[in-house]
């Protein structure tokens, strides 16, 4: 087995190593308090698939298997938003799969723009008079009641 490295994901498919034992196949994510994009490795196939889903991920390095007759992405290395964590809510499931959700597996309200903060954040809509403007300007009129 040969391995090598690439910038770019070109659809190429995704494999497990065979030649690595299994409890080898990992994931790992880094970050500190002030960042906005975490650092994220792994070596398991349905992990690196979520993550080449997603369109905010961005691909720092693929690591590649390349055999005589196979290439395939055995590890992937990248950033990710913060915001695309949901860590402290519990799962019904134990499975890897949902560690790292497509576009197609969230909630409809955060498939658009998901890791933008600002693009999810809703603003308050303005607050309204209390009509006290109202009454100043219907005294100035010489009006007794607002109309």
């Amino acid at each position: 087995m040969n391995y090598k490295t690439r910038k770019r994901y070109r659809g190429e498919p995704i494999c497990a190593d065979p030649t690595a034992d299994p409890r080898e196949n990992e994931t790992a994510l880094h970050f500190t308090a002030g960042d906005r994009r975490l650092w994220i490795s792994s070596y398991e196939p349905v992990i690196v698939a979520g993550l080449l889903a997603r369109p905010d991920f961005q691909v720092g390095h693929l690591v590649f298997m390349c055999s005589s007759d196979l290439e395939c992405v055995v590890g992937v290395v990248g950033k990710l938003p913060v915001g695309a964590l949901s860590l402290g809510r519990a799962r019904k499931s134990d499975s890897h799969e949902l560690v790292v959700q497509s576009k197609s597996r969230l909630p409809v309200g955060q498939r658009e723009n998901s890791g933008d903060k600002r693009a999810t954040s809703r603003k308050k809509p303005p607050k309204k008079a209390h009509g006290s403007h109202v009454q100043k300007q219907n005294r100035r009129a010489g009006r007794t009641r607002p109309r």
